[in-house]
């Protein structure tokens, strides 16, 4: 007879029998002792893993109708700053300019390339979002070309808790001014 002899892990425990001087010995394999941790494990992976992807399903539901929604509400917010007759610029902390829509190109002569980027006080020297000048009293604007223009200036208050960033609505009002002025001299 050959033996085959294999190692095999296993837990034992020996208990000495004094009446037949003999000891009893009890032995289980690890692996039997491993089998239902091992399966509880896989279990429980399978169970998280199921758990994870309907949670990520379920946050997608929820979500994608609100980045939707956000997206809608920029694209319309974008577009009536497009499409706006007066110019809208916002103004960063450092006093630069961060955009700049059609109706300020046509007023300042600056492409929004160009503009970006610059200090706001290139194209409005008296900008000072700290002494907002009221919309009836103008102030003075710089075109590219370098002619000045009368502006009624408007300037938005910072986010509270945020960067110190303004809005700025400007309108055009060199030509009224000066129909205003003819006006008023052709009166006298």
């Amino acid at each position: 007879d050959v033996w085959i002899q294999r190692e095999v892990w296993a837990w034992a425990e020996e208990e000495p029998l004094a009446v037949l001087d003999m000891g009893l010995v009890a032995k289980i394999d690890l692996a039997e002792i491993r089998e239902p941790f091992v399966q509880a494990a896989w279990r429980g992976g399978a169970v998280a893993l199921l758990a994870i992807v309907l949670s990520a399903f379920l946050f997608m539901g929820a979500t994608l109708p609100l980045v939707h929604r956000v997206k809608e509400s920029e694209a319309y917010s974008r577009m009536i700053v497009e499409s706006a007759a007066d110019g809208i610029m916002t103004v960063d902390e450092r006093g630069r300019i961060t955009s700049f829509n059609p109706a300020c190109v046509a007023i300042f002569g600056y492409s929004e390339q160009d503009a970006l980027g610059c200090e706001a006080t290139r194209l409005i020297p008296d900008f000072d979002p700290a002494a907002r000048s009221p919309a009836n009293d103008p102030v003075r604007g710089v075109r590219l070309d370098g002619a000045e223009r009368s502006l009624e200036l408007s300037v938005s208050e910072p986010a509270p808790g945020g960067p110190a960033r303004y809005t700025l609505l400007v309108r055009d009002v060199t030509e009224r001014l000066r129909l205003e002025a003819e006006l008023r001299h052709a009166q006298k």
